[in-house]
């Protein structure tokens, strides 16, 4: 028999106290993270994903051609999808995208905390170091199952992956992880213990699951491989000595699996390379990447145990160097846990090696071996790999509360303090996620909290600058722009950003400076030539204006307030003919914009087509334009 299915009543999934704790343990998690929903959106990638994405405000098919194209150095379709679904239910309101992400995270945990109990259920852990006799009941299930669940749900390593709008795509992606698995786990076992054909409508749900994860974020990529985990241990299924020749089935049942983790690699990579995310090896070398996995393997570990310092940006360390202590513990601490598992494994307890095996392929996408950015590591990463330790102590907790001592006396006590040591280190964990939460509130608090860890961050004062900068406060950013610059003086965004802020303050000239320094570090800057000439146009140096802005165009030919831009350069010029080829131009790009139809119809009128110039007021009038509404009632004229 390939798989030990212990005939114990009361253990299966029906029973109503196992949904009743899953959804207490999914409730818990949601009350958890209500603070977020007074949480505004931050500067780093929200804009991108939502409050200056465009493309997310209707759903239509024009939006799933563009979801389906390489956007932020990625390629994950689902995310945006579900961003612009967001958007029409709430528009820009900060609160609606963050409950949607609330409620995805606890989604995750009731999922999580129901495959649990379902592989408990059916799958015997065989000669594991815990009390065989605690998987024979159904209350050792929920306690490992609520433990492991909880953990997950409260962490406070979680709180980006949940708190922040753009990382939308970890819970996502996460979500339709658990149902593959969940899926595929029914799948497999009950082809074992009906001893019939298989069943085909599991088997294409969990592969469809897996695609839709794949479509939310590409870190699900390594799935296939945890499948094959899954039936080594603890399915049974096959093992590799035998792989070819009486497990043909388990593998081909794979192929396909395999086959759309390739195919989302290999977008992926082309995504990341078109946005310029890898990093070369000329600037960060094989063997430090090498020493940041390793240090990445362990860096999880302690802050799932010591959940301190947790930071939103982790920068690399210029000079990775061995003898220091964090890397050599690191060392030791990967190699003691990677000989403990396999010693344990051939003593025939080979959970440990199951669930450490999981926790490494679940973080091979983002260890560090393939370098995007100047991160070394990242709370989100942990998402789904956390979910092998925590599973791992959930299994421990459960054990210690079904072992039975001397005396009922003692075990009565020893379950007491249990209970009491667990309440005590999850209210803990709570309330370190609840303060975790408050960092995400906005922009200014979020870099600010990453500057009291990390001083000389460019990132951080970059981005604070930034914040400053949106709101109006000019001098402030540009005391933080200036450190930025000053710790990466080649970055073309920093240039952009003081420049902006010099617009800001009215000093054109300096502005001019800081925006052709952006474009000598960037020659293919669409938006410093476009701001060089916004400043042009304030000036009434139009020539130079149309200049810079035949190079936005040129490098960004679907820009429509480029083109709007142009047309009313050509238009002061006397150049009306070209005016309105650059006017239809961006009303072709953007038919909704009200202005561009105004400005073409101001053409017309000046060149005495006024039929033309009626039709453009008339649409502009309908599309909420006040002064071609004005224009029209004054000539009496309908729209």
């Amino acid at each position: 028999m390939l798989l030990n299915f212990p005939n114990v009543k009361g253990r299966a999934l029906s029973s109503p106290m196992v949904w009743v704790a899953a959804l207490l343990v999914a409730s818990l998690t949601l009350i958890i993270y209500l603070p977020a929903l007074q949480n505004d959106f931050v500067n780093w990638d929200d804009d991108k994903y939502v409050y200056e994405n465009e493309h997310i405000h209707s759903l239509d098919f024009k939006l799933l051609k563009w979801s389906f194209g390489f956007h932020m150095s990625n390629w994950h379709p689902l995310t945006f999808i579900s961003h612009a679904i967001d958007y029409a239910l709430w528009g820009l309101n900060p609160i609606g995208h963050h409950l949607t992400n609330i409620i995805f995270h606890s989604v995750n945990t009731f999922l999580l905390f129901i495959l649990i109990v379902y592989l408990l259920t059916n799958v015997r852990l065989a000669k594991s170091s815990f009390s065989e006799t605690n998987y024979k009941t159904a209350t050792g299930n929920i306690i490992a199952a609520s433990v492991a669940a909880l953990l997950f749900g409260i962490h406070p390593i979680h709180v980006e992956s949940v708190a922040w709008v753009a990382e939308r795509k970890d819970v996502l992606s996460t979500l339709f992880v658990l149902l593959s698995l969940i899926f595929y786990s029914k799948y497999v076992i009950k082809q074992e213990t009906k001893k019939t054909n298989s069943q085909p409508l599991h088997y294409i749900l969990s592969l469809i699951f897996f695609i839709s994860a794949l479509m939310s974020k590409p870190m699900a990529v390594t799935l296939p491989f945890i499948l094959i985990m899954l039936d080594i241990y603890p399915f049974q299924r096959f093992s590799f000595k035998e792989i070819f020749k009486t497990h043909k089935k388990v593998v081909i049942e794979k192929i396909p699996f395999v086959f759309f983790s390739l195919i989302s690699t290999i977008l992926t990579i082309m995504a990341q390379h078109s946005g310029g995310a890898i990093t070369s090896l000329k600037v960060y070398p094989l063997s430090s990447r090498i020493v940041i996995a390793i240090r990445g393997l362990s860096f999880y570990l302690e802050k799932m145990i010591l959940p301190i310092g947790l930071s939103p940006f982790y920068p690399l360390p210029k000079n990775p160097i061995l003898p220091s202590f964090e890397y050599i513990f690191s060392i030791i601490l990967v190699l003691a846990i990677s000989i403990f598992s396999v010693w344990t494994w051939k003593r025939g307890r080979k959970v440990y090696m199951a669930i450490w095996a999981y926790y490494v392929l679940t973080l091979l996408p983002v260890i560090g071996i393939i370098q995007l950015g100047e991160q070394a590591a990242a709370d989100r990463y942990s998402y789904i790999p956390s979910i092998g330790p925590f599973f791992l102590i959930g299994l421990g907790i459960s054990a210690a509360w079904g072992k039975h001592y001397s005396t009922e006396r003692v075990t009565f006590i020893s379950k007491k303090i249990i209970f009491l040591i667990l309440i005590s280190i999850l209210s803990l964990l709570g309330m370190l996620t609840i303060k975790q939460i408050k960092i995400w509130n906005d922009s200014i608090i979020l870099w600010s909290y990453e500057l009291k860890r990390y001083p000389d961050s460019w990132l951080a004062y970059y981005n604070r600058a930034h914040a400053y900068s949106s709101q109006g406060d000019y001098q402030q950013a540009l005391k933080d722009i200036d450190r930025a610059i000053t710790y990466n003086p080649k970055y073309a965004q920093a240039y952009y950003i003081r420049g902006i802020d010099y617009i800001g303050l009215g000093d054109y000239q300096q502005a001019l400076k800081d925006l052709d320094k952006a474009i000598e570090c960037n020659p293919q800057f669409a938006q410093a030539y476009y701001y060089s000439a916004n400043v042009y146009i304030r000036l009434e140096n139009y020539q130079k204006a149309l200049k810079d802005l035949d190079k936005v165009i040129e490098i960004d030919p679907n820009n429509f307030t480029a083109y709007n831009d142009r047309g009313l350069s050509y238009y002061t010029l006397g150049k009306f003919k070209e005016a309105i080829t650059d006017y239809s131009q961006a009303i072709t790009l953007n038919p909704g914009n009200s202005t561009y139809y105004y400005n073409r119809g101001m053409v017309y009128f000046k060149i005495g087509k006024n039929t033309e110039a009626v039709r453009d007021f008339q649409k502009a009038a309908r599309l909420g334009n006040k002064k071609s509404q004005e224009f029209l009632k004054i000539n009496g004229i309908k729209w």
